[in-house]
């Protein structure tokens, strides 16, 4: 903490809090005092984790505090050491405070109390879980596994049993001008739906995508060449971890018209096609688990 003449705000994180989804964002709260007239100003943070360092200077106000967002957390690095600077200007000069955390803290921390709601408590530990396969899918850290402090009782408190699962995808309609090649799923970092699209002229086009409602739709700008000639990949994050077993539509357009067949795709459609696999079954197990809780 950095205490300044009586009057001023103490520069220094009030609280800290852990959204939960298919990648995580940790939020880190300061009292608006700091920043109120003849307080603090530039009031900014700089988070390191690894080699990633994020300057983080915008916020958002959550039940009155102004909340600052890390986002971009793998499941697999929860345990990982996020180096926090706070740093405000006061009278010209500027301060610093500085913290350690990972954003396994917080789930520990909500395990910890008597007033966390079960269905919370279950969300966090299937999390923890699902964090550690994948860092075991990924052979990251395995000396320290995310699920490690989990007393029995709390493991007792994560879900199992037998999953149903079903392989929703289908390919409807015709091709004019463009063809959705596939979908699948990325899961070195987080769980991310990628499509694959063949489209020898992209003016116009955009993918878009629908979930519960939602249209989204991504440009031609974002999409990323393959190595084969006018083949294309995109990335889609807009499916949160409680719409795993969403299902979804995608088609490409041009200027707003479709001109490919349309993907009928889920997570779980996924999870149904690759849980046979050895090697993934552990870790789409716990994705689920996660998802359904």
């Amino acid at each position: 903490e950095v205490v300044l003449p009586s009057g001023t705000a103490t520069l220094k994180i009030s609280g800290a809090s852990l959204s939960l989804g298919s990648d995580l964002k940790v939020y880190f709260l300061v009292n608006p005092a700091v920043l109120a007239e003849n307080a603090y100003t530039d009031v900014h943070f700089v988070f390191t984790i690894g080699e990633r360092v994020v300057e983080v200077s915008d916020y958002v106000v959550v039940n009155g505090y102004y909340n600052y967002i890390l986002p971009g957390i793998s499941p697999r690095m929860m345990n990982d050491n996020i180096h926090v600077q706070l740093y405000g200007t006061y009278a010209g000069e500027e301060y610093v405070v500085e913290y350690d955390y990972q954003a396994s803290t917080y789930c520990y921390s909500q395990l910890g109390k008597s007033s966390t709601a079960a269905t919370l408590k279950t969300l966090i530990v299937d999390l923890l879980n699902f964090a550690t396969e994948h860092q075991n899918y990924m052979s990251y850290n395995l000396a320290n596994p995310v699920n490690g402090k989990l007393t029995d009782a709390q493991k007792a408190l994560g879900s199992s049993g037998e999953l149903t699962l079903t392989n929703y995808l289908t390919l409807t309609g015709t091709d004019n001008g463009a063809s959705l090649r596939g979908a699948n799923l990325y899961l070195n970092d987080a769980v991310i739906v990628h499509f694959t699209v063949k489209c020898e002229d992209l003016t116009g086009v955009t993918l878009k995508v629908v979930v519960a409602g939602q249209e989204y739709n991504i440009p031609s700008s974002s999409f990323v060449a393959s190595d084969e000639a006018n083949v294309y990949n995109i990335e889609f994050r807009d499916v949160s971890a409680r719409q795993m077993r969403e299902v979804f539509t995608a088609v490409v357009c041009r200027d707003g018209v479709e001109i490919s067949k349309t993907a009928t795709y889920s997570i779980e459609s996924y999870a149904a096609s690759k849980i046979s696999n050895a090697s993934l079954s552990a870790l789409l197990k716990a994705m689920m688990y996660y998802g359904d809780s």
